[in-house]
């Protein structure tokens, strides 16, 4: 959903709203707390730059899937470090 794709995030209720900024948090910091979504590490130069790097993939659900989800969002999300590692997640809201 686009509500939840803020690229550049400036205040603390934007960086919220970005999964981009999430994604970069959660890689430098951990599981995000309130002081994650601070200004100042909003903005810091680690944060912005892995933001950049962050793509954000809209899959349809299968054809034949349940509809008993319509209006969760489901969320997967995948981390490729440069070294080859890779991290995987996903949530349900």
């Amino acid at each position: 959903d686009a509500a939840f794709i803020r690229r550049d995030p400036v205040t603390r209720l934007e960086g919220t709203f970005s999964i981009p900024y999430i994604v970069a948090t959660c890689v430098l910091d951990g599981e995000p707390d309130f002081a994650s979504f601070d200004v100042d590490m909003i903005r810091r130069a680690r944060a912005q730059a892995l933001m950049r790097r962050v793509r954000t993939v809209t899959v349809e659900p299968a054809q034949g899937a349940s509809t008993a989800g319509v209006g969760v969002l489901i969320g997967e999300y995948v981390v490729r470090g440069s070294d080859g590692s890779m991290y995987q997640a996903s949530n349900q809201v």
